[in-house]
């Protein structure tokens, strides 16, 4: 398994992918039960705080965000009307969570963007090559790094990351693009591959 590979798969171990909820244990949170949502606190908060933490880079910010995401789910989790899709309705919320905090962060404004540092034509990716991706994840603006890290790791498509960001799915593959071109060049590794065709195989949702 090659380096990147490996590493997509660690963090993909991590991630929502390997985490289930129970159609019984949904339903009893629903009713407020308290034993329904210490399980379900137990088997969703690391995936939760893993991604937070992945893309805010912050320990604080990614406990307060592992914190906000489980009190929306408490009190609305009786207003879910399909029961089959809360693991994505969980994480739908802890990434607007995420993305709520890159917007609401008092010291945004002193980072410099990705469309300023990165290359301004995009450029192949090379799908032999590798790289560490949790280091090269620290190599990016905010939000590059969310749009890289839903893309990538959790396997959205660029639609669905244009959706969120209110753009264009070129918007995501242009910063996706130009994101693995700088990771390419980063001190920390060898020019990387875009594993996303590999995540979305393996269901990662």
């Amino acid at each position: 398994m090659r380096p990147f590979t490996l590493a997509v798969h660690l963090l993909y171990m991590a991630g929502f992918a390997q985490v289930f909820a129970q159609p019984n244990v949904v339903r009893d949170l629903a009713k407020g039960r308290r034993a329904a949502q210490e399980s379900i606190y137990r088997d969703f908060s690391k995936p939760v705080y893993s991604m937070a933490l992945q893309i805010l880079q912050d320990v604080q910010l990614a406990e307060d965000v592992t914190h906000d995401t489980f009190v929306d789910v408490f009190k609305k989790t009786s207003k879910l009307k399909n029961h089959s899709s809360f693991k994505g309705w969980i994480r739908k919320i802890a990434v607007n969570r995420c993305l709520m905090t890159l917007r609401s962060r008092t010291y945004r404004n002193s980072l410099t963007e990705d469309l300023q540092t990165l290359t301004e034509k995009p450029e192949s990716i090379d799908h032999e090559s590798a790289i560490d991706i949790e280091h090269a994840l620290q190599e990016l603006a905010p939000t590059t790094r969310m749009i890289v890290w839903l893309y990538i790791v959790e396997g959205y498509t660029h639609g669905e990351i244009g959706e969120l960001f209110e753009k264009s799915p070129s918007y995501s593959k242009s910063q996706v693009s130009r994101a693995l071109v700088k990771l390419r060049e980063s001190k920390h590794g060898n020019p990387v591959t875009n594993n996303h065709s590999t995540c979305s195989a393996t269901g990662i949702r």
